[in-house]
């Protein structure tokens, strides 16, 4: 058995850095680490929240892809507020790629008409530009969420109407 642990997805810096592992293993035990803003875009934490108060997911994403991405961007233009956990950890058991993940850049088949052909990512990149728009215009915040990505830190929040 082979011992081994390392960050996940570490060949993708976008989906997990904002975590920031160096400074989770030198946070103290007795606080949660405030993240005022999300490093990109394409951040995709693991996340421990109420289903009660958690949006819900976007069931147009299918497959493979943007599913997280969507929630958390919808998860922060309604107002939650994110923080890193200290010393809490998960295990991801590593699994060969899902029908799904394989199916994903592969172009609709030829019997389609060759303008309308598109891959899965294609579609879901499309589908989350739409999400985005319309989960903006349903936002209390005009500018930006209270989690903003950080290289926008000098943006003002400020409430619709207010």
């Amino acid at each position: 058995i082979k011992r081994e642990c390392f960050v996940f997805d570490y060949k993708n810096p976008h989906g997990h850095s904002t975590t920031d592992y160096v400074g989770w293993i030198r946070q103290g035990q007795d606080r949660i680490r405030d993240l005022s803003c999300f490093g990109t875009r394409r951040y995709e934490p693991y996340v421990i929240v109420r289903k009660c108060a958690s949006p819900k997911f976007d069931e147009r994403f299918t497959g493979y892809g943007k599913n997280k991405i969507q929630h958390l961007y919808h998860m922060r233009w309604e107002g939650f507020r994110f923080g890193v956990f200290p010393r809490g950890f998960i295990i991801h058991v590593p699994h060969e790629k899902s029908k799904a993940k394989l199916m994903w850049d592969i172009k609709d088949s030829p019997d389609h008409n060759s303008a309308q052909r598109m891959s899965h990512r294609e579609r879901m990149d499309n589908l989350y530009s739409t999400f985005c728009e319309e989960i903006k215009r349903s936002s209390p915040f005009e500018k930006s969420p209270p989690t903003p990505i950080c290289k926008s830190s000098s943006s003002t929040r400020r409430k619709k109407g207010k």
